[in-house]
């Protein structure tokens, strides 16, 4: 891998650094990560980490292409930018943006609760663009800045998306075309990229998720769940893990892992 490449993460959680002492941080914590050691190891020109708490597959397809289309009209092609997309679950979407109070459009964000898997936890964020800098700001809104009546009405469409009853299938096709869709568009450009999951403590988990989106591996580029997942490196690989997230060690292990799988097929120039 040449030094003399950008280095663009989208991510979520993991990407973040939130762990113990960091709970309420949503955004990129002042702590270390995988992209820390990944970022130290390779030593790309510069770090592009757009990252925040709970992100979903779709809005982490959405504001990749946003960024390369953008580099793309700076630089007039991808070839000095390496790409990484890290992944939730499959049941984590995108939402279309509510209002708030003062008309600023604002993204609600919804993971499933750390404590009780049959619960969700959510926020709100303005997202604020900026083409100098080539990233997001962002904002945390709290609830009474939002109109009235939208948390309320978005909650409905949250609870419906999770707890509607929808067949397992039904969340593997929305991530499957989001992802579908991204990778097509990397392909076109000839983009150096890789993609992982978070997603795979169980072996039921593993098992689905690989299945749905074995048309998407072929090209190695998105790495298998059985293969390597995020969740299952916190268990496996940490000394002491936090809610599913890795510690330091198993940070580290996971940056070791992702340079080694990039260089053993050859994925970024």
């Amino acid at each position: 891998m040449k030094a003399d490449k950008y280095l663009y993460v989208n991510g979520t959680s993991f990407a973040t650094g939130w762990n113990k002492g960091f709970e309420d941080t949503y955004d990129v914590a002042p702590t270390f990560s995988w992209v820390t050691y990944l970022t130290e190891s390779i030593k790309p020109k510069q770090l592009y980490l757009d990252a925040i708490v709970g992100k979903s597959i779709g809005m982490t397809c959405k504001d990749t292409r946003l960024f390369c289309e953008q580099w793309i009209e700076k630089h007039g092609s991808l070839d000095n930018l390496n790409i990484m997309c890290e992944f939730t679950t499959p049941r984590y979407r995108d939402w279309d943006t509510v209002k708030a109070k003062n008309g600023d459009d604002i993204h609600p964000i919804a993971h499933i609760s750390y404590e009780d898997l049959n619960l969700t936890e959510h926020y709100f964020v303005k997202r604020e663009w900026d083409n100098d800098t080539m990233l997001f700001t962002n904002t945390r809104i709290g609830q009474h800045e939002l109109e009235d009546g939208v948390e309320a009405e978005w909650v409905k469409k949250k609870d419906a998306w999770y707890f509607g009853g929808h067949q397992i299938q039904y969340f593997m096709m929305y991530a499957y075309e989001e992802i579908l869709a991204l990778k097509t568009f990397l392909n076109e450009h000839n983009a150096s990229y890789c993609m992982f999951w978070c997603v795979g403590r169980t072996r039921l988990g593993k098992v689905l998720v690989d299945k749905y989106m074995k048309p998407l591996y072929r090209d190695k580029r998105l790495i298998k769940t059985s293969i390597f997942n995020g969740h299952e490196t916190a268990a496996t690989q940490s000394i002491e893990e936090f809610k599913g997230h890795p510690d330091e060690q198993g940070h580290k292990f996971m940056a070791d892992f992702i340079e080694a799988y990039i260089i053993k097929h050859d994925l970024w120039t």
